[in-house]
């Protein structure tokens, strides 16, 4: 329960962050009225074409968003470089993990079809040293 709130809480906030400008009680308020409208069975939708979650500064550190192939989200270090991908691209869905530009990096992808699954690493010089894969091609 507690856990439920504070998801919702921060939800809240991020929804009060799109409204341009809008305080912090609101945000709160909005956050309680959503809540007890869940609580009571009632369906309460939070719609948007991305979400940026930044610090109290106003830096990015993460990003959903929708693609001509589907949702990818995009999880950045504290210098903004991507360093977590989660995605579809135009033949599949993929998890990149690459924690430095110039350092070695894993990437794990299968196609929508179910014909392909593969993982692959990659050295610090950006060169693939594994491939692991099925293929029914």
């Amino acid at each position: 329960m507690k856990t439920e709130r504070s998801v919702a809480m921060a939800i809240g906030v991020l929804v009060a962050s799109f409204a341009g400008g809008a305080s912090a009680q609101w945000a709160v308020h909005s956050v309680d009225a959503a809540y007890a409208a869940a609580r009571a069975g009632k369906t309460t939708t939070l719609r948007a074409q991305a979400f940026d979650l930044v610090d109290a500064k106003g830096k990015l550190f993460a990003r959903l968003s929708v693609t001509p192939n589907g949702p990818v989200l995009v999880l950045k270090d504290k210098t903004g470089a991507d360093v977590v991908g989660l995605g579809f691209w135009e033949e599949g869905a993929g998890l990149g993990l690459k924690p430095k530009l110039g350092k070695a990096a894993v990437s794990l992808g299968v196609s929508t079809d179910g014909r392909y699954a593969g993982l692959g690493i990659q050295d610090e010089n950006g060169q693939r040293t594994v491939m692991l894969g099925t293929s029914k091609y």
